[in-house]
């Protein structure tokens, strides 16, 4: 399921390519895109079913532990992708169209990589194992709260690439041979 949303949240249907197979920046740039998309359908996939747990079935503590780790390195996960995918994004080798849409999305990574670490922090391995289940109640709401402020301003970013990227121009900048360049 949450693969079939990839399209929907990363704004872009990529083949899942090998980092070495990524020819030009347009491509890792847009393999950026797809990782970090992934990422957060991982981050609000896991989290709902972590929240289902949590509030419907709080005795089955083996249960939570296992998919409250679970959801700990999907944040994992998260931070990486988006530290990473600031370092990767191309910062002039897009069109004029798609250039700022891109920058927008790319100076918003680093506070996705900030709100999958403290989303890692709230879910430690001493806190999954010493909380009641009232005390999970309370961490699950806080952890959607933080998620929804934080995704927000993700799918507007998101939002801003997929609308440039739906114009019918190249995506690239012609190199000085005429040919789309890096």
């Amino acid at each position: 399921m949450i693969l079939l949303l990839l399209p929907i949240v990363a704004g872009v249907a990529l083949p899942q390519q090998p980092q070495a197979q990524l020819r030009t920046a347009y491509d890792s740039t847009m393999h950026v895109v797809a990782d970090v998309g992934l990422a957060v359908a991982g981050v609000r996939g896991h989290l709902d079913h972590y929240r289902t747990l949590v509030f419907n079935d709080s005795n089955a503590t083996g249960t939570l532990m296992e998919t409250g780790t679970a959801l700990r390195g999907t944040c994992d996960q998260l931070t990486q992708a988006a530290t990473s995918g600031h370092r990767i994004i191309c910062l002039h080798c897009l069109i004029a169209s798609l250039q700022p849409a891109m920058n927008h999305y790319r100076a918003y990574l680093p506070q996705l990589a900030v709100f999958g670490r403290r989303c890692s922090a709230m879910l430690s391995q001493r806190t999954l194992e010493r909380a009641k289940p009232v005390d999970l109640r309370r961490i699950v709401l806080s952890l959607g709260q933080l998620t929804v402020q934080n995704l927000r301003v993700y799918e507007v970013r998101v939002g801003e690439v997929r609308a440039a990227l739906e114009t019918p121009d190249e995506r690239v900048r012609p190199s000085a041979s005429g040919r789309p360049g890096p």
